[in-house]
């Protein structure tokens, strides 16, 4: 991200890319009746007697003034892992915003965006804007989600764009060593102690804080959600439309709500996939992530291993996913360490929509099991070079409202631990990595919704454990009731994985919308 302006000091600490740098650089929802279960190809729901119809929704109309989109560069692809398949045409644009649009004379930001449409998307169909947090580039789950199984149903009706989390691409404010060791949460080898750890990371955090609010000056806490969710409405003018389609997955719900909150006039269809926790505590939040996490982990190789297409030649992936993770979190898999490796395997679990990608990184983990580490350490360095640049540090502590104390995360990395032994204790550090940072003020929810959202719960996201009923007490005091859909399959984003979802979306963006039915589900396919 380039912040641009008067303060020419300030611009000058920053890392100056080109645009091929840029992008290759809780109560229930629904009532009790249970869910329609929607087959592939089947029914789209059964309507509930006891809601009331729904009124035409907003229409959603075409763009009048774009962005000058042009081919993104082929280092895309090897960057995010995901090579487009030959149907789709994938196009890359930026665009400039105020970091602070209530301050005219400021600095300015630029934003990267992604568009992605096949030859026979409709020229005026309204795009779907697409947003994913601090979970992982936007850019690279639209390209998931368009190679997978909801990519035709999808983008037969409409082009999808997203617009990354301002501050995660170029931002360079920290040194060498705080990134390595925030990156690495602190581990240094074999016999490493927790405790050790955290307070390692605490310090390289405390000192990343500093450089980078010395380099970010007055930008310094302009990089949350609700910051971001200007980056929606500035692409909304540009195009000239009156509403907008918004799809928000996983952290990007919160851009997505803080959207609706600050623009409510503007929401034509709000989309909540794979939900986090609107507010709460680092602590709290964390909380429900690394218990849902587990959740998914579980199951993966339990499903992987009835499958000869996701197993390969791995009798037993559970067995080497475990075994794995130990070595990493005893420091004795070389430079791989448990931070890194679960943080890859989260996020190639979280992406693949097919068993190609989970066969490759269960081949990858028995052989780094058997002390041939070349290619999980393709994939750990390829996920660490997309999530923990300075960047996504910096926007994910912007977004801390109530940092947990290090007496806590001391506590935690025993207890989440035992309770989590995958992912526990690397979660538990990683809290750290925000200490020193200032806190944001939380963010204000939407007052109500003149369209119900649609709202999607994955039953194993492993990259967020998300849970829709967490946003329960928001609908409640919108006084909304969303519809909502579950998914029982594992993977981050319910529509990228599903087509009976994206069949929902299209239904959703209609003018008619989706009718009565308040509560559905869909396969896992």
């Amino acid at each position: 991200m380039h912040l641009h302006g008067a303060h020419t000091g300030t611009a000058a600490r920053f890392l100056l890319l080109p645009l091929t740098g840029l992008l290759a650089a809780g109560c229930a929802v629904g009532p009790n009746t249970g869910p329609a279960v929607v087959r592939d190809g089947g029914s789209p729901g059964v309507a509930s007697s006891q809601v009331k119809k729904a009124p035409a929704f907003p229409a959603l109309t075409g763009v009048k003034t774009d962005v000058d989109w042009r081919d993104c560069p082929p280092a895309m692809a090897s960057r995010y892992g995901i090579t487009p398949a030959p149907a789709l045409t994938v196009q890359c644009a930026t665009m400039m915003n105020r970091a602070d649009p209530n301050v005219a004379t400021g600095d300015s930001v630029t934003i990267p965006l992604i568009r992605i449409r096949l030859a026979s998307t409709p020229a005026q169909a309204a795009p779907i804007v697409a947003v994913t947090g601090t979970d992982l580039p936007a850019g690279q789950l639209v390209l998931a989600l368009a190679n997978g199984p909801a990519g035709a149903a999808l983008l037969a009706k409409h082009p999808v764009v997203a617009v990354e989390q301002r501050g995660v691409v170029d931002i360079d404010c920290m040194t060498r060593a705080d990134r390595r060791i925030l990156a690495d949460n602190g581990s240094v080898g074999t016999g490493d102690d927790p405790q050790a750890q955290v307070r390692r990371v605490a310090a390289a955090a405390r000192s990343a804080a500093d450089s980078c609010t010395d380099a970010l000056d007055d930008n310094a806490m302009a990089f949350t959600y609700a910051q971001s969710a200007t980056d929606v409405e500035a692409l909304r003018r540009k195009w000239g439309v009156d509403h907008i389609a918004l799809l928000g997955i996983g952290t990007g719900t919160q851009v997505a709500l803080s959207y609706a909150a600050q623009y409510a006039p503007r929401v034509g269809r709000l989309i909540l996939d794979s939900p986090t926790p609107f507010t709460g505590s680092a602590k709290d939040r964390a909380a429900v992530r690394v218990r849902g996490v587990q959740q998914a982990l579980d199951p993966f190789p339990r499903r992987c291993a009835t499958n000869p297409d996701c197993r390969g030649q791995v009798a037993d992936p559970g067995a080497v996913l475990r075994s794995v993770l130990d070595k990493a979190r005893a420091g004795t898999l070389k430079d791989l360490d448990d931070a890194t490796v679960s943080d890859a395997v989260m996020t190639t679990v979280g992406l693949a929509t097919d068993q190609a990608g989970l066969r490759s990184l269960v081949a990858a983990l028995q052989s780094a099991d058997r002390g041939d580490l070349t290619d999980l350490t393709t994939m750990t360095r390829r996920t660490a070079a997309l999530q923990t640049p300075d960047g996504m540090l910096v926007s994910r502590c912007n977004n801390v409202t109530g940092a947990a104390g290090l007496n806590e995360v001391d506590a935690l990395t025993g207890d989440w631990g035992k309770q989590y032994p995958l992912v526990g204790q690397t979660m538990a550090i990683s809290l750290a990595r925000c200490t020193g940072w200032g806190t944001s003020s939380p963010a204000s929810a939407p007052a109500g919704f003149a369209v119900p959202p649609l709202v999607f719960g994955a039953g194993a996201d492993p990259v967020n454990g998300s849970d829709p009923t967490v946003l329960g007490q928001l609908f409640a005091a919108a006084r909304s009731q969303p519809t909502s859909v579950s998914w029982d399959g594992v993977g981050y984003s319910v529509v990228a994985h599903s087509d009976c979802a994206a069949r929902i979306v299209n239904d959703f963006l209609d003018a008619t919308a989706l009718g009565a039915a308040r509560s559905r589900a869909c396969p896992a396919g």
